[in-house]
């Protein structure tokens, strides 16, 4: 959900200025069952009851903009084999799936993956939150939602999911079933008062009833938040690790520094030597001469009147 403004800002709903300050409100919306419909939501790729290890990769280009987030998600199964598979994001896919589905790319409009890595540039917080959703039922996450005037799709004619149903759906309405979950409209005829069984054949059995969180309501009645610390309800993330894909070469930056500086003196010795042989130095008589490398001075015949010279000198 990139923003115009990119840096922390707070919105008081009931009328700060700050909220006029647009974002892309509809997100990336990046959906594999969506796209792709059944065998394609985590359950069917994963085991949801096992450990999952989900590496984020952030791309950048030349210029150092964000231009990609790569996710994999990868276990080891029950039966000791490996699963995993990938999802990325950028403009280009953002870009294809508001194609298909035929929907306004805002995410593009407000800056796309550089105006993420912007704001991810001033910091932020991991924070994980159970959500409610009273105005929608949170259909737009997994069941179907759909503006009956724009694409002739009722999600309440056709409210039990079924993969036979999602293929009709997509051939009239691409995109308006978003998961597997059959559509109720409203939270306290369902998920809110009472369980609720999905019809999916392919959802495990735990997955396919749902019980209500007996959550006491508080907040505004516009945007209602709920107090859910008497459920008895778990999540657990382990082993959170950020390391820098830049390090890859396997040495820190001073490593190298140290070695430009090796090589730099290196450079410099072998500049004077060679200014050494090209010269010559004066000898202890005042004589310009060249030094003989070793192993060459059995191939080079000495100066005779050097030579002679010496001899009288030494006499």
């Amino acid at each position: 959900h990139p923003c115009v403004q990119a840096t922390q800002s707070a919105c008081d709903a009931s009328g700060d200025n700050n909220c006029s300050n647009p974002c892309d409100t509809d997100g990336a919306d990046y959906n594999p069952f969506r796209r792709n419909g059944p065998t394609h939501a985590i359950f069917e790729l994963l085991d949801p009851q096992l450990p999952i290890q989900v590496k984020t990769q952030f791309w950048t280009d030349p210029s150092g903009q964000l231009s990609s987030i790569l996710q994999t998600y990868s276990q080891t199964a029950a039966d000791g084999s490996e699963r995993s598979f990938d999802m990325e994001l950028n403009d280009d896919v953002v870009g294809d799936m508001k194609d298909t589905f035929q929907e306004h790319n805002e995410f593009y409009e407000i800056g796309g993956m550089a105006q993420m890595g912007r704001a991810l540039g001033q910091g932020m917080v991991l924070t994980v939150a159970i959500w409610s959703d009273d105005s929608q039922n949170m259909n737009w996450l997994d069941s179907c939602t759909s503006d009956v005037e724009k694409t002739g799709y009722n999600c309440s004619e056709h409210s039990t999911f079924s993969a036979d149903e999602f293929q009709r759906a997509t051939q009239k309405a691409p995109g308006v079933w978003r998961g597997p979950a059959d559509y109720y409209p409203d939270l306290e005829d369902s998920f809110g008062t009472k369980k609720v069984r999905f019809n999916y054949e392919r959802l495990p059995k735990w997955m396919a009833e749902q019980s209500p969180f007996e959550c006491q309501k508080v907040g505004l009645s516009f945007a209602p938040t709920y107090d859910c610390q008497s459920v008895k309800y778990s999540f657990t993330l382990r082993n959170l690790e950020v390391k820098s894909l830049h390090q890859d070469s396997g040495l820190p930056w001073y490593s190298w520094l140290f070695l430009a500086l090796i090589c730099l003196a290196c450079i410099s010795c072998s500049a004077a030597l060679m200014a050494r042989w090209a010269f010559g130095v004066d000898d202890e008589y005042g004589r310009r001469r060249r030094p003989i490398p070793r192993g060459l001075n059995r191939f080079i015949k000495p100066d005779d009147s050097s030579s002679s010279s010496d001899s009288n000198s030494d006499a």
